[in-house]
């Protein structure tokens, strides 16, 4: 089942490469460089999934969770090197956390 996918991650190599590999799935997937960029598209593509960085240039994705998951059927999937917000990003709702680097096939997985 196609997917419409929210990658929130500012290293745009990192990015674009996901986004390359997930659109071979024929899933639809929209990158965005920041928080801001992401809270806008979010609200203009609806995704089902959205896959949030940490460490991006306008805060920390951890606190935007609750944002990101807008009260509706979403699935937010954290990607963090930093593996000690682990439970922080459990206790504000987070579907899933993945300590980078992370799998394709994980992702994958993940989407459905």
């Amino acid at each position: 089942m196609k997917k419409t996918v929210l990658i929130v991650e500012d290293e745009r190599e990192i990015c674009l490469l996901l986004q390359k590999l997930l659109s071979t799935d024929s899933n639809s997937v929209e990158c965005a460089f920041s928080l801001n960029e992401g809270i806008q598209k979010l609200l203009s593509i609806k995704p089902d999934v959205v896959l949030l960085d940490n460490n991006l240039p306008d805060g920390q994705g951890v606190d935007y969770i609750k944002e990101f998951k807008n009260g509706v059927n979403r699935k937010v999937i954290m990607l963090s090197a930093m593996h000690n917000l682990r439970e922080k990003a459990i206790s504000q709702g987070v579907d899933c956390f993945l300590e980078k680097p992370v799998n394709i096939k994980t992702i994958r997985n993940l989407l459905y």
